[in-house]
């Protein structure tokens, strides 16, 4: 899939050098990625983000090679979580029932111990 597409006078384009990154799969993995990010702040109102790392290192067998190595991190936005009110019973456990309420036994109701 290599493109050596370069600028007039300059530098090889960073898309080009994306496209052949692990033959391809990376790009595609990112643009994926992108896409289910956009869906999420979308959906949520909220942002998020894509985050990708190249790491550059001479190879030690050949000078003219390099080992490129790429990761990216997604990040998207997470739906907020609501709260629950819970009480103290006697004991210090949390219960959702109101341990001073009065409760009337006809009912079916009594204090939880």
């Amino acid at each position: 899939m290599s493109t050596d597409t370069t600028t007039e006078a300059g530098p090889r384009l960073f898309s080009a050098v994306l496209a052949d990154m692990e033959r391809g799969l990376l790009d595609q993995q990112m643009g994926e990625a992108l896409h289910d990010l956009i869906e999420r702040v979308t959906t949520l109102q909220k942002s998020g983000s894509v985050a990708l790392k190249i790491k550059v290192a001479p190879d030690e067998d050949d000078d003219t090679r390099l080992k490129v190595v790429a990761d990216f991190d997604a990040k998207p936005p997470k739906p907020q979580r609501r709260a629950s009110v819970f009480f103290r019973d006697r004991q210090g456990r949390p219960t959702r029932h109101y341990p001073n309420q009065m409760t009337d036994p006809a009912l079916g109701g009594g204090q939880e111990d």
